[in-house]
């Protein structure tokens, strides 16, 4: 009840920025289910529809068959050499988006059409079949109108036709770009999610230190702080980088350990301000240890500022993973990335494939406003609080 008090008391727009933020988390931890490729990554790619405009359907013909013997079989029936059957069993599926709906005359052999003919009579069904020619297949289909059907022209070989929606259209492999999107957003905000607990375990327990002893301590780790606020973000997230590896968590540690300066000057000042109170003071009178003084007395008194910070700091940690995977340095492909998205489509901003491009970049700017706006909400709320008080 108290937690639905505070959020009431946020502006509208920091309150907006909330449930927005609270949106895109919801939907990003549901991408592998509700996304429309289902595959890992979302890289099922076809060059044949690259760069389809939002909203476009195709028609695809799935072929499947139990084993490689039975697919071998089928591609047996052209005139372009057979491959020779492979001991494996395991299931073989084609996808192939269809070309064409008018009938077509076949050239397969007359025993081979004249079983298919006899199926398509006894099934009244929509048939689907496929023709050789000097690539390959070209698939062809009989009657309208077909939307699903499944059926077995041959032993272990089963034949269907799907319709898919892309709604934001293909890359330029011929991925669903929304898939892309869903699990490049999950990326994103899983690395701000981690890089910001990296940040303020770091950041707060160096400035606590700095902050609480003061001295030779404050000295050095100030020291410490100079040294790392002097260098610029993206170089040091990049050294990080090259030092660590590439992967996953390794971004994690790069993005976090980049982002603890600013946490350890905030925690830094609210140590030093509030070691002088006087509940402090008799903490120290009474005999307590310092570590219980900075964890139950000085940082229960400053978690107001910390959050500010880290709704701050996420925002910071979308942009520097960004930035870093814009540069081919954060999650590495096939794993989709919002960064890694624009830097294979930001040639095409001017042409008539520009949505490629603005849409990852839409995505981020809209998670870093939200942030920027909730951290600003939650530090008027903090200022009215405090002037009451």
């Amino acid at each position: 009840m108290r937690l639905w008090n505070v959020i009431g008391r946020l502006p509208v727009a920091s309150r907006l920025s909330l449930w927005i933020l609270f949106a895109l988390g919801l939907l990003s931890a549901l991408a592998p289910w509700v996304s429309p490729d289902s595959t890992p990554d979302a890289n099922r790619q076809d060059v044949r529809i690259r760069t389809l405009e939002p909203a476009r359907s195709v028609d695809f013909l799935i072929e499947s068959w139990s084993s490689v013997e039975s697919w071998s079989s089928v591609e047996s029936r052209s005139p372009v050499e057979s491959r020779s059957p492979v001991e494996s069993r395991s299931p073989v599926e084609s996808r192939s988006p269809v070309e064409s709906r008018s009938s077509v005359e076949s050239r397969m052999s007359v025993e081979s059409r004249s079983s298919v003919e006899s199926l398509h009579s006894q099934s009244r069904i929509p048939l689907s079949w496929y023709e050789p020619n000097q690539t390959g297949f070209r698939y062809v289909v009989w009657d309208q109108p077909y939307d699903t059907l499944s059926v077995s022209p041959s032993a272990g070989h089963s034949v269907s036709i799907e319709s898919q929606t892309f709604w934001f259209g293909t890359d330029l492999m011929g991925r669903d770009l929304l898939s892309r999107l869903l699990l490049g957003m999950r990326s994103t905000l899983k690395i701000g999610v981690f890089a910001v607990l990296v940040s303020l375990l770091v950041g707060i327990f160096i400035g606590m230190l700095a902050g609480y002893f003061g001295g030779k301590v404050d000295q050095i780790l100030t020291w410490l702080m100079q040294v790392v606020w002097s260098v610029p973000s993206i170089m040091l997230v990049i050294a990080f980088s090259l030092a660590l590896g590439r992967g996953a968590w390794q971004v994690y540690l790069a993005v976090g350990l980049t982002l603890w300066v600013d946490v350890a000057r905030l925690v830094r000042g609210e140590a030093r301000r509030l070691r002088e109170q006087e509940f402090v003071q008799a903490a120290q009178v009474l005999g307590y240890s310092s570590i219980r003084i900075m964890m139950h007395h000085l940082l229960p008194n400053m978690l107001g500022p910390i959050l500010i910070m880290a709704a701050a700091q996420f925002g910071s940690a979308i942009l520097v993973e960004s930035g870093l995977s814009f540069l081919g340095l954060g999650i590495q492909p096939p794993a989709p990335s919002l960064g890694m998205m624009i830097r294979e489509h930001y040639p095409y901003i001017l042409t008539r494939s520009a949505w490629l491009a603005i849409a990852p970049g839409v995505v981020i700017s809209l998670m870093v406003l939200t942030c920027n706006l909730l951290s600003t909400g939650m530090s008027d709320l903090l200022g009215r609080v405090e002037k009451i008080s």
